[in-house]
């Protein structure tokens, strides 16, 4: 089976993902900043080396086995009927983790970005898209 576009796309952000850890690891403090409370205050620290280079490789193994579900011979059928609308969710899902890892890396060079504000940019997008996906299907059901 060759590659979608999609999962091409979801494997460029990834790509982007680890340019960015591997472009800003030299200015980012050897403690960094990796969890916020919902007040949006920094309640966790892990060292630079563990944050940025495990994150890309976390999102690397989340990605290549939403990738790899649709090829398993036995799941492959029951998801040929809504490929597009899982492609969808891996690509938003990707978008996320990589927003995520900047909101980590701008933090931590002294822009603070409230990371509720990336939390609720990205669910009201996937509940919209999901909506849409999910009516769209409905309707040429009927």
């Amino acid at each position: 089976m060759c590659i979608t576009k999609t999962e091409l796309a979801c494997l460029g952000i990834l790509l982007v993902v680890c340019c960015l850890s591997a472009y800003f690891y030299p200015q980012i403090p050897e403690r960094m900043a990796c969890h916020w409370d919902i007040h949006g205050q920094v309640n966790g620290y892990m060292s630079k080396s563990v944050n940025l280079l495990i994150s890309p490789a976390i999102i690397m193994a989340l990605i290549i086995i939403l990738i790899v579900i649709p090829r398993i011979t036995s799941v492959s059928v029951n998801i040929e009927g809504f490929r597009k609308f899982y492609g969808g969710f891996v690509f938003l899902f990707s978008v996320f983790l990589l927003l995520v890892q900047y909101q980590m890396i701008l933090w931590n060079l002294g822009i603070e970005i409230n990371p509720l504000a990336v939390v609720l940019v990205i669910i009201p997008a996937f509940i919209v898209w999901m909506t849409v996906r999910f009516y769209r299907k409905i309707k040429n059901q009927t």
